[in-house]
């Protein structure tokens, strides 16, 4: 009976592992540049040399990553098809960074139990704007903090655990397409240290953002 029992539980884990390796989350990340209309831009457009057209089509592109992190007002356009979600299209954007003491300020008015951060450390708030464009059912999209980690400038991520509420907005939510949200999440790091966020880092759809940018 035992051994029809170990066989029996053999099969299911092998099952659910082809399952999930099968449902892998996919992602496409492209920025979107927003375009303003003037007066100059109405006027035609004159020649350009084929010589140099032929090198701006050559530039290289910088690509969003940890060392080459976006700053504030980058918006970024991401068609993910998630294991959770399925198909789903959103707009992320880091839109307000609050650090040092006015972020402690706003942290204990917000709730008198959230904790002060150690000596030689200090809160760091980010505001995020989500919009969600499509998603493949009328489902919602779940946005919350476990999605955005802190990295340190040399690499290395802060795992302390944190536990901030009372905070207004807030960035967890379940948005449904068309929805668009902004909210805070925070982290706490070194204050002599320029650290970055990832958004789903190590997963299709990471993001890198810069928690020193102004």
């Amino acid at each position: 009976m035992m051994g029809k029992t170990y066989l029996f539980c053999l099969i299911l884990l092998l099952f659910t592992g082809i399952l999930f390796s099968g449902c892998a989350d996919e992602a496409e990340v492209t920025e979107v540049e927003e375009q303003e209309v003037t007066s100059e831009e109405l006027e035609p457009e004159p020649e350009v040399a084929e010589e140099e057209l032929e090198l701006e089509e050559k530039g290289p592109l910088a690509e969003n990553s940890r060392t080459n992190p976006a700053g504030l007002n980058k918006a970024f356009r991401v068609e993910k098809d998630d294991i959770f979600t399925g198909k789903v299209t959103y707009e992320l954007e880091l839109v307000e960074i609050i650090s040092g003491e006015e972020a402690w300020g706003i942290i204990k008015e917000a709730n008198i139990f959230n904790e002060e951060p150690e000596e030689g450390k200090e809160y760091i708030m980010a505001k995020f704007r989500f919009k969600i464009l499509e998603t493949e059912e009328d489902e919602p999209y779940n946005v919350n903090h476990a999605q955005f980690e802190a990295v340190s400038g040399d690499g290395i991520t802060y795992d302390d655990f944190i536990s901030v509420s009372g905070v207004n907005p807030d960035l967890r939510k379940d948005l449904y397409e068309g929805a668009e949200h902004e909210g805070f999440t925070y982290f706490i790091v070194d204050k002599d240290d320029n650290p970055v966020a990832a958004y789903d880092r190590g997963r299709a759809g990471e993001i890198w953002f810069d928690l020193r940018a102004n």
